[in-house]
């Protein structure tokens, strides 16, 4: 039951989200499941801690890893809720666009991500990662802009392409324990395949054409050089609350994945060939995107490049091997992780800072030379690229524009403030006489 309890929550607040039209009405239950969902993922790792490995049936599972990845999806779930209840207060209703659908597409994201973290099949995982794809690639495209949309499709396209490589490893994986005797049912079970693994009986051969399929399709979603095409327009263009579960929990949730993977393979062939695939993929991961963070001039960007960088910190440490690396990989994991979704939910606040009247250029005013009037076109602001988000400030450089010309049309009909204007005073004909003399 405790391990159901967790899965529960989400796919059915998801439902019952749907049915709250009011914003106000579909924020306040999105709060109170997100706080029944913290509580229940609080108590499932607390009965891990305490009573060891839990199991439900044959497909969910929970240890400490999963406990300890699952404690960084109720923290960063729980922030995500609280900062876009704030956020979304601009939103009205619409198809796909509101509030109501951005929380329920939240509860099925959060749903897929800890189904992950629970599955005990190998099979049932990739399900999950795949449906992690699927529950986001809405979200990220969820402002229906030009830009937003591309990121979307970008993201779900690519992501598709390298779970279809992690398929395949799994596939592979299977034909191995089958051919090593395990029966057909437990053959992507994970227990089962570290049971077996030491007796040399599986082929390493295929053991290490599905971990090189693994790393590939699941280094996709986790961002790993030159598969992270996909990660800068998506974090870029999706709303911050869900750039922050971006960073903070699906990269982690696939880096989960991998390590679940490598320690079947390095207990069958031994570490050195699937800690060697980690510390290539990751040192270059680590400097590409290190590099291309210096020439970055959007923030969100900026933090884009910063998530991959750590994934590929993350992987060198599991390279490395040992238990001071794998400490070293969950320590900045959970580190990075928690730093990751706070600066996220922080951008809107520096960019709105950044952004302030008072940091803008002064627009040219209207300029007197004999006592004529010149209009003076005013250029546009040096807004920083990229589409306005809630909590920027508004814009008001347009009827700062608008102000500008107006003043000038006055000054030019003579109009005194407080008086009708003498266009207005006037008749019609004397009106657009007077209006060709302006002119």
């Amino acid at each position: 039951m405790l391990l159901l309890l967790p899965l529960a929550i989400p796919i059915v607040g998801a439902g019952l989200i749907l049915l709250f039209r009011n914003p106000r009405v579909a924020t306040r239950a999105a709060l109170l499941l997100g706080g029944m969902e913290i509580v229940a993922l609080g108590a499932l790792v607390w009965q891990v801690h305490v009573r060891g490995e839990l199991q439900e049936g044959r497909y969910l599972r929970a240890d400490g890893l999963s406990a300890f990845f699952l404690m960084g999806i109720a923290f960063i779930s729980g922030l995500v809720l609280v900062y876009a209840s704030g956020y979304l207060r601009h939103m009205g209703e619409g198809r796909f666009t509101s509030a109501r659908w951005f929380y329920a597409l939240v509860f099925m994201f959060l749903f897929t991500m800890i189904s992950v973290c629970l599955a005990a099949n190998l099979g049932l995982l990739w399900i999950m990662m795949e449906g992690t794809t699927l529950a986001s690639a809405l979200l990220v495209g969820f402002y229906n802009t030009e830009g937003a949309v591309e990121a979307g499709w970008k993201y779900l396209i690519v992501c598709t392409v390298g779970i279809a490589f992690a398929l395949f490893g799994t596939i592979v994986l299977y034909l191995a324990a089958v051919k090593a005797g395990l029966s057909p049912d437990m053959a992507l079970d994970w227990l089962s395949l570290m049971k077996a693994a030491p007796g040399g009986s599986i082929d390493p051969h295929l053991l290490k054409l599905a971990f090189v399929f693994i790393i590939v399709g699941y280094g996709t979603k986790i961002g790993f050089v030159p598969m992270h095409s996909w990660l800068p327009d998506a974090h870029t263009e999706a709303p911050t609350p869900i750039s922050a579960l971006l960073s903070a929990v699906l990269l982690n949730c696939a880096m989960y994945a991998v390590m679940r993977y490598d320690a079947v393979v390095s207990r069958a062939v031994g570490p050195v060939f699937p800690h060697s695939l980690l510390l290539i993929f990751g040192v270059l991961s680590m400097v590409v995107a290190g590099l291309l963070i210096l020439v970055q001039r959007n923030l969100k960007r900026m933090m884009a490049y910063s998530s991959i960088e750590h994934m590929g910190i993350i992987a060198i440490g599991l390279g490395l091997g040992g238990p001071l690396g794998l400490f070293g990989a969950l320590l900045h994991s959970c580190a990075a992780g928690r730093d990751r979704g706070n600066l996220r939910q922080r951008e809107d606040a520096v960019a709105a800072r950044l952004d302030r009247p008072e940091h803008r250029p002064r627009p040219p005013q209207p300029r007197h030379a004999g006592g004529v009037v010149r209009r003076v076109d005013v250029g546009k602001g040096t807004r920083p690229r990229g589409r306005h988000h809630p909590g920027d400030v508004e814009d008001v450089f347009d009827s700062d524009r608008n102000a500008v010309e107006r003043t000038a049309e006055v000054a030019a009909s003579g109009h005194v403030p407080g008086q009708r204007s003498p266009v207005h005073r006037a008749g019609p004909q004397r009106a657009d006489r007077l209006e060709e003399i302006q002119a």
